[in-house]
């Protein structure tokens, strides 16, 4: 691609790649409301929201064509008017943006629903920045056939691209092993999963054995119900340098 100032040519191919999409701006994501150049500096404005489930304000900048000159007005006259707003404005150029390149995705704790793997689908989008239908929703669970889910089961797919989860699949916020051991050996939990890692979840099957996940697959099995030792799967044995990486286990069989 060429080096523009605003990496866009043009603000309608800006637009037509990431308006509505989830995009990371200083390491964190956001949700791209607006792209305007009406400041005439040659650098183009971009309106953000932070991803969150609490209600916050919005403008209604839906009112507007996208490409409305009135659009860019509308935007700093609203964030004017309402100074408490978590909604931000920055300049395309910025090195903040990372040049919008992907980010990385991984385990998604779920409340209600489950952890899921995410993951891109490997066929091209015209959006660059992401949007519900560019994900790969993996259900993490000891029950066969384990696989990617029929989206048609959720609205929406499994995961929001716009809510609390998702951010935090995003920035790999997670509880630590030891919280989601203490978890799923607790009865009175009903989560059959919990991810502790970009990459890793441990997952309860029969008989309240623990399993530990890797990606989209069942790689072990926690036989004493804790971190003491874990046997790796005769098919996943591949798997075992990067479970050493994670310091957890006493021994890895």
């Amino acid at each position: 691609m060429a080096n523009y100032t605003n990496f866009y040519e043009t603000v309608k191919e800006a637009m037509m790649r990431l308006r509505s999409t989830i995009v990371l701006y200083d390491g964190e994501p956001y949700q791209v409301l607006v792209i305007t150049d009406h400041k005439k500096d040659g650098i183009f404005r971009i309106y953000l929201a932070p991803i969150q489930d609490e209600r916050q304000e919005f403008p209604e900048h839906q009112q507007y064509h996208p490409e409305s000159v009135d659009i860019g007005p509308y935007m700093d006259k609203w964030m004017e008017d309402h100074p408490n707003s978590k909604i931000i404005r920055k300049q395309m150029n910025s090195p903040l943006f990372n040049k919008f390149r992907p980010f990385p995705l991984g385990m998604c704790n779920v409340p209600g629903e489950g952890v899921f793997y995410i993951e891109r689908q490997p066929n091209r989008k015209t959006e660059q920045g992401i949007i519900s239908s560019m994900l790969d929703e993996t259900l993490i669970t000891t029950a066969p056939p384990m696989g990617k889910l029929s989206k048609s089961r959720y609205v929406g797919g499994a995961v929001s691209c716009y809510g609390s989860a998702f951010r935090a699949c995003v920035m790999a916020e997670h509880p630590t092993a030891e919280e989601c051991l203490v978890n799923l050996l607790d009865p009175e939990i009903v989560n059959t999963a919990a991810a502790f890692h970009r990459h890793f979840a441990l997952a309860r099957g029969p008989l309240n054995m623990l399993f530990l996940a890797y990606k989209t697959d069942i790689v072990g099995i926690l036989p004493r119900n804790d971190f003491s030792q874990v046997r790796i799967g005769k098919d996943f044995r591949h798997t075992r340098e990067v479970i050493e990486e994670l310091k957890l286990f006493q021994s890895i069989i």
